[in-house]
């Protein structure tokens, strides 16, 4: 369900229980998917310079071996190429024991989590997980989002009823001190303030009794966004 956009506080600071906001809640979850798959990638890439520096080490041990095999150099020469080779047959070991460990068990672990976590749909890219998250938030928010809308409207047909009142006395006033005034004139206008004073007490009690029933389904709408929140974040916090 797309907001509209005079419902959204666009900051930054905008409260999690203002209409929408849950927004921000489903977006770290669909991230966490993509880290996943970034986090995957990254030691694939630094495995693979593990797996390279240890083939190198090993080619360069095999040439100094080859090397020593000749005969062109003995006696401590020779004891010290024989030690540079072992070395560095030792550091390839050392580096593709690094590389397995990489691959098995932190890229394994990181990919059967995401495996058993996020499932993407079969006629679209969307996350399975994220598309359920934001279905769950839409529905805890349906209907305290609905009495919300009901006092914004409330309230802004009050404030106009004010803004008209308050017009009205003014001009009332002027009449009274206009000396070529008529009294039908003061009359009419006397008559438009009543029935906008009117107006404005209707508006404000309509005002008054949308802000209570929004403070009466306020406290489930809180419970079931928190509990739609807990499980968002739940499975984000298995990742970390």
């Amino acid at each position: 369900m797309q907001p509209a956009e005079s419902d959204v506080d666009n900051g930054t600071n905008a409260s999690f229980w203002e209409p929408h906001q849950y927004s921000r809640t489903v977006k770290r979850a669909e991230n966490a998917n993509k880290l996943c798959s970034e986090f995957a990638l990254m030691i694939q890439e630094r495995a693979d310079i593990e797996k390279a520096y240890a083939a190198n080490l090993r080619k360069f041990a095999a040439r100094l071996d080859m090397f020593v095999r000749t005969g062109l150099e003995y006696g401590t020469g020779n004891n010290i190429l024989s030690g540079l080779a072992k070395e560095a047959e030792d550091n390839a070991e050392l580096h593709s024991n690094i590389a397995s460990g990489l691959i098995s068990p932190v890229q394994l672990g990181i990919k059967n989590w995401q495996k058993e976590n996020f499932h993407k749909s079969s006629i679209s890219t969307t996350i399975k997980e994220v598309k359920n998250f934001d279905s769950e938030f839409e529905n805890a928010q349906k209907n305290w989002y609905k009495h919300y809308k009901h006092v914004n409207r409330c309230k802004k047909e009050y404030f106009h009823a004010c803004k008209v009142v308050r017009s009205l006395q003014v001009q009332v006033q002027n009449a009274k001190n206009e000396p070529f005034g008529t009294p039908e004139q003061l009359r009419k206008l006397e008559d438009k303030l009543r029935k906008a004073t009117s107006e404005e007490q209707k508006t404000r009690k309509a005002y008054e009794e949308s802000l209570s029933s929004l403070s009466d389904v306020t406290p489930r709408y809180i419970e079931e966004m928190t509990q739609v929140s807990s499980d968002a974040l739940g499975l984000l916090r298995c990742l970390t």
